[in-house]
């Protein structure tokens, strides 16, 4: 009896073994599948998050994907790329499938044409047009990571056409070792449980799901996020918004933005650009309470909804947030920084989110129509002033698209034999009505719309053309130019264009400047200033 009880524990202890190391062996076989599973799920949502930002950051990808070479701007995204969601490497492959362009740095330092090669992963994504990822092993490759994704995305334009496919290659060594871990984990207690309970089937199932459905969550809610700032994106920020609204914990919105971007992206590029908005990012995060939630809503644009928010608190957070912006960063060698003007809406009880945006956004004009580096709270008012806004800026681009801008000629006298020796073009646009806009008005909407180089050029055409009609070559003429006409490279080439389109005397003619556009030291401003004096025009400084 003695030896028939141990022979039976023996056997159910062999059995239970049995059992336990084959649980542990399927749970084991289980977790790397679901480890791997997960991996290229979170690489192909990043690799899609990622090429939708290249394909909308890279201008004129289709000109990469025709030549394999890229402008010194798009040599900047393309290294910025690289930064972003763990990429660290991208091929560019044509509609054929044929390898057309490398990120290494390298290849962008020395391009040189590919041999025919195609892949056939490429050609499969452009005929289904369906991303496909897969996990590598990178320890025995010096140049990889220790556990790297290759996924195919197709690249789409801003059209929706597709442009080729791009390989993106992106790091899964911390995703790897966080999946791996939490599954290991999950592994151990269900095949010790189910091993001791004889609950294998069931608990094991029901609990590998649950785990491998929070872990794909978790994937997904990553999609959620702007790429550069890991802020929430607007799509995430309003379902939150909405959701904090109806349950009343939402107490104000507040609508920011950097003041003068665009000028900051054209001194410092577009990585300088993105460095500031990087640095705005932070500081607003810092400023958060534990339930509030902020977005980058494109751009320069920063949304916070606050919750529970006091009228000392919400004055305190702005005012922290305006002061802390001023802060410079280190970049490229130099010191950058900007201002942010701040609108803001206090919620009512009848508020939706789209109303409190509203509100929130014409605060926000008013405090950059009243200065910028301010805030202002919405009253009603300043609806109608957004609303007054909007309708100006539509008239200006219908104004510049119909050439309904006029020029007046302010007379340049000398002060001694009080002849007329000269004019100075001055811009001039009336409303609608009839009523004239100030150039403080409509000048800084031509800047922002990026309308200033078409004006820009008419203004030089028509005002050479006019003053060489008097025929008179004593006269000189003076005309005023944005600091954005000499950003954008075509400033000499309209200037060429509208001297001998006139007939007028480069020596003759007086280029105004602003004396903001001499800070920075920039090169390639530099380099317009010696054109145009070597063409004989003469440069001042203006106010």
């Amino acid at each position: 009896m003695k030896l028939t009880f141990r022979s039976d524990v023996f056997k159910f202890l062999l059995a239970l073994s049995a059992i336990a190391v084959t649980i542990w062996f399927s749970v084991h076989y289980m977790v790397d599948r679901n480890v791997t599973h997960s991996l290229n799920q979170s690489a192909s949502k990043k690799s899609i998050v990622w090429a939708e930002y290249l394909a909308t950051e890279l201008t004129d990808p289709e000109q990469i994907i025709r030549t394999g070479r890229a402008s010194k701007e798009q040599l900047d995204v393309i290294r910025a790329a690289r930064q972003l969601g763990d990429v660290f490497r991208f091929k560019i492959f044509n509609t054929s499938g044929k390898l057309v362009f490398l990120s290494d740095e390298a290849y962008l330092q020395n391009p040189t044409t590919f041999e025919e090669v195609t892949d056939p992963d490429a050609i499969k994504v452009l005929k289904t047009g369906q991303t496909v990822a897969g996990i590598f092993d990178g320890t025995n490759k010096p140049d990889r990571p220790d556990t790297y994704a290759e996924a195919y995305v197709p690249l789409i334009s801003a059209q929706g056409e597709p442009l080729g496919v791009v390989e993106v290659y992106v790091d899964q060594t911390e995703a790897e070792a966080h999946f791996s871990e939490s599954f290991q984990v999950f592994g151990f207690v269900i095949s010790t449980v189910c091993a001791l309970i004889f609950t294998i089937p069931a608990v094991n199932y029901m609990i590998q799901k649950w785990r491998a459905e929070r872990n794909q969550s978790k994937a997904e809610y990553l999609a959620n996020y702007d790429a550069l700032t890991g802020m929430l994106n607007r799509t995430e920020f309003t379902a939150r918004a909405n959701a904090m609204l109806a349950d009343g914990l939402l107490s104000d919105i507040v609508f920011l933005d950097i003041d003068r971007f665009k000028l900051i992206n054209d001194t410092f590029g577009h990585v300088g650009g993105d460095s500031i908005l990087v640095h705005i990012a932070k500081i607003i995060r810092s400023a958060l309470q534990t339930e509030d939630i902020c977005a980058r809503f494109g751009g320069d644009e920063f949304v916070v909804a606050l919750t529970k928010s006091s009228s000392e608190h919400r004055t305190r957070f702005i005012q922290n947030l305006i002061v802390n912006a001023r802060k410079t960063i280190q970049f490229d060698g130099r010191r950058i920084g900007a201002t942010v003007s701040a609108g803001l809406a206090v919620a009512d009880k009848d508020d939706t989110l789209e109303m409190l945006l509203a509100n929130a956004d014409a605060a926000l004009y008013n405090a950059k129509t009243s200065g910028r580096n301010r805030y202002t709270i919405y009253d009603n008012a300043m609806g109608e002033d957004l609303r007054r806004k909007r309708r100006l800026e539509d008239w200006v681009k219908e104004a510049a698209a119909n050439q309904a801008f006029k020029l007046a000629y302010q007379p340049l006298v000398d002060a001694e034999s009080l002849e007329v020796v000269g004019y100075e073009a001055l811009l001039r646009l009336n409303d609608p009505h009839g009523e004239p806009i100030s150039p403080m008005t409509f000048i800084p909407i031509l800047e922002e719309t990026g309308l200033i180089d078409e004006v820009g050029f008419w203004v030089l055409r028509a005002a050479t053309k006019e003053i060489s009609s008097l025929q008179n070559d004593k006269i000189s003429l003076s005309v005023n130019l944005s600091a954005i006409q000499f950003r954008s490279g075509m400033l000499i080439e309209n200037v060429q264009d509208a001297l001998m389109n006139s007939g007028f005397p480069p020596d003759r003619l007086e280029l105004e400047i602003t004396e903001s556009l001499l800070l920075g030291e920039d090169p390639a401003i530099e380099a317009q200033f010696t054109k145009l004096r070597s063409m004989g025009i003469h440069i001042s400084m203006d106010d």
